[in-house]
């Protein structure tokens, strides 16, 4: 017996079982040349296809929640900024084109107070896995914001896979505190 030399085929589908229930199959089938058989090899793919589907859905909800959040969203990876939401880009006045895979000091208005926040922030999050600072950013136009800046890696153990943070735009806040102060 010898298997052809014609292309390889390959598909899934769906099974109905005897208590009603539905398998997921994944076949690959070889054709014979000289007896017209076809071999084939199924693999049971239910469990793999309900973790597939589990995962589709998990990250439609996160990025549902990305896109309508009506505060800043975003992720650093190494304090470079890697995952951004509207409202962040259009609190600062920047597309996410101009921020991402930059250093997040672009929108801080000096090294110091970048180094600052970082300082604190982290200080925090490694003693209770969360840091939350009051800051000033920078906008695109030059124009400073007050910002409430909080902060949770994704992995407690390993901060490199990223930091997500959310960034709150309390300068009519802060203005009216500054007013009742004077």
């Amino acid at each position: 017996v010898q298997l052809s030399q014609q292309r390889v085929i390959d598909f899934e589908n769906r099974y109905r079982c005897r208590d009603g229930s539905y398998r997921w199959f994944s076949w690959v089938s070889h054709p014979v040349v000289q007896e017209g058989i076809i071999y084939c090899i199924a693999r049971d793919i239910t469990d793999w296809r309900k973790v597939a589907d589990s995962l589709k859905n998990s990250e439609a909800f996160m990025e549902s929640i990305f896109r309508a959040a009506p505060t800043g969203i975003g992720v650093v990876k190494n304090r470079v900024l890697a995952e951004l939401n509207d409202t962040f880009c259009k609190m600062l006045g920047y597309s996410r084109e101009e921020l991402i895979g930059k250093k997040a000091t672009i929108v801080y208005p000096s090294v110091e107070e970048f180094e600052r926040v970082g300082r604190e922030k982290y200080q925090q999050i490694n003693e209770m896995g969360t840091g939350m600072v009051e800051t000033v950013f920078v906008k695109k136009d030059g124009t400073e914001i007050d910002v409430l800046l909080s902060s949770t890696p994704i992995n407690q153990q390993d901060h490199s896979v990223g930091v997500t943070f959310t960034a709150l735009d309390i300068s009519k806040r802060k203005q009216t505190e500054r007013s009742l102060y004077e």
